[in-house]
């Protein structure tokens, strides 16, 4: 029941900041956030029982790949080869997984991309730190939408190294898949509220001292 109820507002949490970041021109934010809402709707509801579901999410796992690896790459200018390099290396390796069979969804894939999305919000928040012109980090956009990122994808992480763990193992640290798993995917719906109200704020900032 918990778990029913916490994927509920997890799937239809993103409306909250994307309602507070509506303006002329969307950032590229913005739209990661309504891309992930429309796919969870559509294939997580509404054809959650189609035969093409998980060819679909591996589709997504890539789109996804480009908008976040382009955010990082606008705001971390300063350290743009990091950026090109990290994105460059987990999509070679993430690549074969996903080729490998189309038709399967891919968490060896989503596991590394999640880690290298870490690796951006790392090299993100060192930038912040050293950042002199930043007074007040809460005041931020940039800062509250790094760290909605880093928690939302540290719990994907955990999701999708697990899952293709127990994709050969029954147990693991004395749980069997089934518990662990529904455990695991409580968590990323708490993780993706997290970021739908960490992206609120984030918006909200952005319009406020924007002006």
């Amino acid at each position: 029941m918990i778990k029913e109820v916490l994927g509920t507002i997890s799937t239809f949490s993103p409306v909250v900041p994307l309602l507070s970041g509506i303006k002329k021109k969307p950032g590229l934010m913005w739209c990661y956030v309504a891309f992930g809402l429309v796919f969870n709707i559509l294939i997580g509801r509404l054809f959650k029982e189609s035969p093409n579901q998980e060819l679909f999410a591996n589709i997504y796992i890539f789109l996804e790949y480009f908008l976040i690896s382009a955010y990082f790459y606008r705001k971390l200018h300063k350290k743009p080869r990091w950026v090109m390099l990290i994105g460059i290396a987990s999509f070679l390796i993430a690549i074969p997984f996903l080729v490998s069979n189309l038709f399967a969804f891919s968490s060896v894939s989503a596991a590394i991309l999640s880690f290298s999305y870490i690796i951006y919000c790392v090299l993100s928040l060192h930038a912040i730190m050293v950042d002199t012109q930043i007074k007040n980090v809460f005041e931020s956009s940039f800062f509250l939408c790094v760290i909605a990122l880093f928690i939302y994808f540290t719990g994907m992480f955990m999701l999708y190294s697990t899952g293709h763990y127990f994709s050969s193992h029954e147990l693991m640290w004395g749980f069997k898949r089934k518990e662990l798993m529904s455990g695991l995917w409580m968590i990323n719906s708490c993780c993706n509220i997290i970021q739908s109200l960490l992206f609120t704020w984030a918006f909200l900032a952005e319009r406020k001292y924007s002006k």
